[in-house]
């Protein structure tokens, strides 16, 4: 999962690095893009986890959905975080803060999947990998 993250944030500096991007009209809200974040990982983690009975595009899909965002909305707005990396960085620690805070909350309620994927991408995981074991 720290792989993931620090994957993301370097291809971003990376991409995003040689030249300061103006403000794209459609930038998610901070705390929205956290949460985003915050999800792609638990999804990059599961991914990792269970890896060929899982299609994570469409769960993906199915969280920039519930954040009611699309795939190119979500680059344009990492990109232009990217930018500034001190807080990045800080965006960063906020998706690892959470996440340890999720791993804790799973760890002490004896969960083995964690409760922050919505109800509808665990059934739709759940569906995709049944239907792989069946296949």
């Amino acid at each position: 999962m720290k792989n993931f993250l620090l994957i993301l944030f370097v291809t971003g500096v990376l991409a995003g690095g040689c030249e300061q991007d103006q403000k794209p009209e459609n930038l998610i809200p901070d705390s929205t893009y956290v949460q985003v974040i915050t999800e792609l990982s638990l999804v990059r983690a599961f991914e990792h986890q269970h890896r060929d009975t899982v299609n994570t595009a469409q769960v993906v899909q199915k969280i920039f959905d519930k954040y009611h965002i699309n795939r190119e909305q979500f680059m344009e707005s990492h990109r232009y975080y990217q930018d500034n990396i001190k807080a990045q960085k800080k965006r960063f620690q906020e998706v690892m803060n959470s996440l340890q805070k999720e791993m804790i909350h799973s760890e002490k309620s004896g969960y083995e999947q964690s409760r922050s994927i919505p109800d509808s991408v665990r059934r739709k995981m759940q569906q995709q990998k049944m239907s792989k074991q069946h296949q």
